[in-house]
């Protein structure tokens, strides 16, 4: 990425002769789409190179590629070495996370034993203890999981993600995750799954806000049911919870939504008249890494 920056971007770094070498050894250029797979797979044995700057180069240059780009420079990458890289714990989170999806993805294409020791590492990664509640990466170690076994793997009671001792945090990274899986593979991740595993969240109070709106988002009206009495459930204790509701509602094209909102309105016209305002203002967004 180097040469790729105005110079006067640039700063001053101490240089080895590593450094100085690979600053001589020009990445293949891109001068086709076509030609960016390529480009990446340079970088692919450089990515925990023993040079700091050279890793972070190599790092930097994954992590500002299209997704559709990594998953075809997935080929030059090493099962055995990102299994290796999810089990260490010296590995930078924020790396690891990258390498989580980079194993579903591996995981997801080969066979054989690259394919299970990929697998393993995951559920290894997710399994080991942390030093705080919050871990940087676990979104993407989960959204390689979904790549790699789709939402078997998550609904495993092994993971405990839906378990009244699972960790809130946990939970939100699982949102990230399936955000993810809609809107990157899916032709790898289901998304009838997507939108399953996503009503589950429904049941959580600290995530139902954002589960309804990803929800609507998705067009997933069969939901309904499940959402209207969120109003009532939820409504009173968490002041989001009514207008994503009454969003979901206005949204919905089905007779039963246009049902539930004239019978909220008789019970109470202004909150809805407020929940639907509220509604077409943008609400917090949920934590969002990658």
């Amino acid at each position: 990425m180097l040469f790729e920056t105005r110079p006067a971007d640039w700063q001053a770094v101490a240089a080895d002769e590593l450094l100085i070498g690979y600053c001589l050894t020009a990445a293949p250029p891109v001068t086709d789409p076509q030609q960016a797979a390529d480009r990446l797979r340079w970088f692919a044995h450089r990515l925990e190179h023993p040079n700091a700057a050279i890793a972070a180069d190599a790092y930097a240059e994954y992590a500002l590629a299209p997704f559709a780009v990594v998953r075809e420079a997935t080929t030059a990458l090493d099962a055995e070495q990102l299994a290796s890289w999810l089990t260490d714990p010296a590995i930078n989170p924020q790396r690891r996370g990258f390498y989580g999806l980079a194993a579903g993805l591996v995981a997801r294409q080969r066979q054989g034993s690259e394919a299970s020791c990929c697998r393993q590492a995951l559920h290894q990664a997710l399994a080991a203890p942390r030093g705080s509640d919050f871990q940087a990466g676990t979104d993407g170690l989960l959204a390689g999981l979904l790549i790699a076994d789709g939402a078997e793997a998550i609904n495993n009671t092994a993971l405990g993600l839906f378990a009244e001792t699972a960790s809130p945090v946990d939970q939100r990274h699982l949102l990230n995750a399936l955000r993810f899986a809609w809107e990157e593979p899916a032709d790898t991740m289901p998304r009838h799954q997507t939108v399953a595993t996503t009503r589950r969240l429904l049941a959580l109070p600290h995530l139902a806000r954002e589960a309804i709106i990803d929800l609507a988002r998705y067009q997933d009206w069969e939901a309904l049911p499940a959402i209207v009495p969120l109003w009532d459930e939820l409504g009173q204790d968490d002041p989001l919870i009514r207008p994503a509701v009454a969003g979901y509602l206005v949204a919905c094209p089905q007779p039963a939504a246009r049902q539930a909102v004239e019978q909220l309105r008789r019970r109470d016209a202004d909150a809805v008249a407020a929940a639907i305002a509220a509604s077409r203002f943008p609400l917090p967004a949920a934590t969002d890494s990658r």
